[in-house]
C-alpha cells in the first residue's frame, strides 16, 4: 500500500479512560501473528486482555481491588491467582497504599516517550489510517529484545456506522 504524507503532521492520538480494542501483532522474524481483545477501565481500576494464538486462547484479568491477576486458559478451564505486585506489567504503585492499573497510553507503549515517529497515511485492512513507528528495546529474562512497533489509527474523518466518535 502506498503512503501519503499530509502537509502537517497530526498530533499523537490520545486514549480515553475506558477502552475496548481489537489488536493484531505480527511477529515478523518468527513468521506468525496473533490477535488480542482488550478491555481497559482506568477509573474502575480493572482490565482484561484476551490473546488468540492459533487455537490457544488465554485471558488475563487484573482486579486491583482484590490485588489479584487471573490467568485463564481455554484448554484447562482453570485459573491461577497471583498477587498483584509492582513487578506486574499491568499495574503501578499508587500514591498511597495499593496499586492502580497503568494508564492506557502506558499499557500500549504509545505516549510520546518512545520517540514515536509519524510515517504518513496509508490503507490498513481497507481503512485509511495515520501511522506511527517506534523502537522499543527491553532487557528480558532471555536477553535483550528489540521491537519495531507500528501504530495505525483511523483518520479523523473515518466513522464506524452507528458511532459518533472516531479513532
Amino acid at each position: 500500500s502506498s503512503v501519503e504524507t499530509p502537509s502537517t503532521t497530526p498530533s499523537l492520538p490520545t486514549f480515553p479512560d475506558r477502552l475496548s480494542v481489537m489488536m493484531e501483532a505480527n511477529i515478523v522474524n518468527k513468521g506468525y501473528s496473533f490477535f488480542g481483545e482488550d478491555y481497559i477501565d482506568y477509573p474502575g481500576n480493572r482490565l482484561r486482555f484476551t490473546n488468540y494464538i492459533g487455537s490457544n486462547i488465554t485471558t488475563i484479568i487484573v482486579r486491583t481491588d482484590e490485588e489479584r491477576e487471573y490467568f485463564l486458559s481455554d484448554h484447562q478451564c482453570e485459573y491461577t491467582e497471583g498477587n498483584v505486585t509492582s513487578q506486574s506489567p499491568f499495574v503501578s504503585s499508587g500514591s498511597g497504599s495499593g496499586f492502580h492499573i497503568r494508564n492506557i497510553s502506558s499499557l500500549f507503549r504509545f505516549s510520546g516517550e518512545l520517540g514515536e515517529e509519524y510515517i504518513g497515511r496509508s490503507f490498513v485492512r481497507g481503512i485509511y489510517c495515520d501511522s506511527w513507528r517506534a523502537q522499543l528495546v527491553r532487557d528480558m529474562p532471555r536477553g535483550r529484545v528489540n521491537f519495531t512497533l507500528y501504530y495505525h489509527f483511523s483518520v479523523p474523518e473515518w466513522r464506524e456506522q452507528g458511532l459518533t466518535e472516531s479513532r
